[in-house]
C-alpha cells in the first residue's frame, strides 16, 4: 500500500520561484531592485533547502544567476562609455 505523502514534501518551493522570476527580471528589465530581491530570496531558499544534491545544485545555480545579474547591472557604473566619432 503507498505512503501517503507528508505535507513537507508537498510544500512548493515559493522561495526559489521567487528568486527566479526575480533573477530574470532584473537581468531582462536591467532592474537593480529586482535583482537584489531575488538575490535575497535566492539566498534564503539556499539556506532553507533540504540538505540533497539535486537541491544543492539548484539553490547554487539561483545564487550564481541572481549574482551575475547583478555584476551586469553594477559593471555599467565602471565602464566608460565610448562616443562614436
Amino acid at each position: 500500500m503507498p505512503e501517503a505523502p507528508n505535507e513537507e514534501d508537498m510544500e512548493p518551493d515559493v522561495l526559489g520561484l521567487l528568486a527566479l522570476v526575480l533573477g530574470v527580471a532584473g537581468l531582462l528589465l536591467r532592474n537593480r531592485y529586482f535583482a537584489w530581491g531575488g538575490f535575497a530570496s535566492s539566498l534564503m531558499a539556499y539556506v532553507n533547502a533540504r540538505s540533497t544534491e539535486a537541491d544543492s545544485r539548484q539553490g547554487t545555480g539561483s545564487v550564481s544567476f541572481t549574482l551575475m545579474g547583478l555584476v551586469l547591472i553594477y559593471v555599467q557604473m565602471f565602464t566608460v562609455p565610448v562616443s562614436p566619432k
